[in-house]
């Protein structure tokens, strides 16, 4: 991987083509990238190093096969031929702390988020950077999931 971008304190990482099999032209377009501030951009780096290397075990990647989209499939059939390890350098993760006091990031707890069917995981500064190296790994792992089509539980005030 190589960093793009550095000036102005933003950093953008491009993956490397180098071990990410089939979707490495596609991460090499520019669809594998991450565009945050501060300390939590090697947090995430590192999350991502570290949730790669979970899901390379087959034990890990049956967790696509346990969750299906509303539609009934299975999130492993939404993957399609992709390794779920390379899915991950598909993503862009962008600052969910912006713009300021959108509330998603609220709560102390909020490591990241994204949108059902969405590339784009927006991470939570401050709070992820806090979050222990497997917590962060595992919360990357779970918006890969929301991402292939799970839906978000129902709670109070939230998905209804």
């Amino acid at each position: 991987m190589f960093l793009r971008n550095v000036s102005r304190g933003v950093v953008a990482i491009t993956l490397s083509a180098a071990g990410l099999g089939p979707t490495a032209r596609a991460a090499e377009a520019g669809k594998g990238r991450i565009f945050i501030t501060g300390p939590a951009a090697q947090a995430v780096v590192r999350a991502l190093d570290g949730a790669r290397r979970k899901l390379a075990n087959p034990a890990c990647q049956e967790v696509l096969t346990d969750f299906t989209d509303p539609e009934g499939r299975t999130l492993r059939e939404n993957l399609g031929p992709i390794a779920p390890a390379d899915y991950l350098g598909l993503l862009v993760i962008r600052d969910g702390e912006i713009p300021k006091g959108s509330g998603r990031c609220a709560h102390p707890a909020a490591g990241a988020f994204t949108e059902r069917g969405s590339r784009v995981v927006f991470v939570c500064g401050g709070n992820f950077d806090r979050q222990g190296p497997r917590l962060r790994e595992n919360a990357l792992i779970h918006e890969m999931l929301h991402s292939l089509g799970l839906l978000p539980p129902r709670r109070q005030g939230y998905g209804q």
